[in-house]
């Protein structure tokens, strides 16, 4: 695999920057797929981003988003123009474009998702896993991910959403955009799925770390939490944030609450990977509700989330620790909250920096600035690329969900070829 990063401000300038890395590191190899990021800084600019990538690339198998931060190597891009790619190159791997648009999905409450979810991916018997990109206010995306995810046969579901920040005055401008096939599509979701001698393996790590005692929904409808524990949500909340000390209501204030709804509330005891971690959107103080961005039922146990840099930093490590007990991966992809940014890590470091750490031989050194182009200013020990996203998609246990304030890391490993010899292309 290789991957290319270019923060210049110009876009076709940036994108030929990127092309360039890319073909230099496939070194003549043929491309099987490729994952495509971009900036919104680049606006009007992204057809051509995206048609360019395909052409230049000789396939249709270039999926993407546009994001607010790239990744590449041991950099991130934040807030500014960027593009990033990740490409593979393995003879032996089948790559397939998964494309759906917006509202495309079945809507009648009794229709059949499962026979849906098999005519949109096509799985075969050799089927190894699938990548996608959604905008979750164009398409019912929790609702979907199960059907996706059998229909993969268990296989790795990973991929990133991304917000649509709509306008009243132009909301069909403003939609979220997605790359697909060298076409930009408005909504929807795109994807990739994979199949042969690869292997897909991913990881979740947390970014936020439970406060105050574990609660019961008692009262809640559709993503409006009513009551917990047969009082007024928001007067439940404030008791706990009451308990906060300083450092605590410091995270708080620029970052946001948080809600981890549990997986299994039958456990007597919480741990990490127990939670699916929600953003607290706000509360209304006449009838005492807090709303979440997921529809929350009653009976549901939950709790009191804040965003912690230390254990996002610590879990994050500890996960690619036991990674080193493996082969190198031939390369990663690496989808992060847009949370886990500058702003939560000061600029001292960053997922993209650990994950290159884990898998380091020697300390690199810094590369020299060619042609007047912005590139990565450090080289990673494997090829990374990704993005900053508005939630990751990641399975957790058997199910597969769409996470909040976690750096998903997607390991690609080459398997044993039909001949019987290992693949050493990637």
């Amino acid at each position: 695999m290789t991957w290319g990063l270019s923060g210049h401000h110009d876009a076709a300038t940036a994108c030929g920057h990127v092309l360039e890395q890319v073909q230099e590191g496939l070194d003549g190899r043929t491309p099987t797929f490729a994952f495509l990021f971009a900036s919104k800084h680049h606006g009007t600019s992204l057809e051509s981003i995206a048609g360019r990538c395909s052409t230049q690339l000789a396939t249709e198998n270039v999926v993407g988003t546009t994001v607010s931060g790239v990744i590449g190597g041991r950099s991130t891009i934040e807030d500014r123009p960027g593009i990033a790619m990740l490409v593979g190159s393995f003879p032996w791997v089948q790559a397939k474009a998964v494309v759906s648009p917006a509202h495309a999905e079945p809507i009648e409450e009794d229709a059949d998702l499962d026979d849906w979810a098999t005519s949109l991916i096509r799985p075969t018997d050799a089927h190894r896993g699938t990548v996608l990109f959604a905008d979750p206010s164009s398409i019912a995306l929790s609702r979907l991910l199960p059907a996706i995810h059998a229909a993969g046969k268990g296989q790795p579901l990973v991929g990133a959403i991304t917000s649509s920040s709509k306008s009243r005055k132009k909301q069909d401008e403003c939609e979220a955009l997605l790359f697909a096939r060298g076409r930009v599509q408005r909504g929807g979701l795109v994807g990739l799925t994979l199949a042969g001698a690869v292997h897909i393996e991913s990881i979740v790590a947390q970014g936020c770390r439970p406060v105050g005692p574990p609660m019961v929904v008692t009262g809640s409808h559709r993503n409006l939490i009513q009551e917990l524990g047969g009082r007024p949500a928001l007067e439940a909340i404030k008791a706990v944030a009451q308990q906060f000390d300083d450092d605590e209501r410091e995270r708080l204030l620029p970052r946001g609450l948080f809600l981890g709804l549990a997986i299994d509330e039958y456990r007597e005891r919480f741990g990490r990977g127990d939670f699916i971690v929600r953003r607290v959107l706000g509360g209304h103080g006449a009838s005492g509700s807090i709303a979440i961005d997921e529809p929350v039922r009653r009976g549901r146990t939950v709790q009191v989330h804040l965003l912690d840099p230390t254990l996002a930093r610590g879990d994050l490590e500890l996960l690619l620790d036991a990674q080193k007990l493996h082969a190198p991966p031939v390369g990663a992809l690496l989808l992060s909250d847009r949370l886990r940014g500058d702003s939560m890590f000061d600029g001292e470091w960053s997922d993209a920096t650990a994950l290159a750490r884990a898998f380091d031989v020697a300390p690199p050194g810094a590369e020299s600035a060619k042609g007047g182009y912005e590139i990565a200013g450090l080289q990673s020990p494997i090829p990374v690329s990704g993005c900053l996203t508005s939630g990751q998609i990641a399975p957790i246990g058997t199910t597969c969900r769409v996470h909040s304030s976690c750096a998903c890391t997607c390991l690609f490993r080459a398997q044993m070829q039909e001949i019987g010899k290992p693949s050493q292309q990637g």
